[in-house]
């Protein structure tokens, strides 16, 4: 996940297959928000 330069969420997705229940996890997970990505972002960033 990352910000366009205009401050949007921008996220790249990479689909892989396997025979067992990842996309019902995927369609379960909670849907993340920009706030949530920044607030996630500043963590990390202070844990370094």
């Amino acid at each position: 996940m990352g910000l366009n330069t205009n401050g949007a969420l921008k996220v790249n997705f990479i689909t892989c297959y396997q025979v067992d229940n990842s996309m019902d996890k995927i369609r379960k997970a909670p849907i993340w928000s920009k706030e949530d990505y920044l607030i996630e972002r500043d963590l990390k960033r202070k844990n370094r």
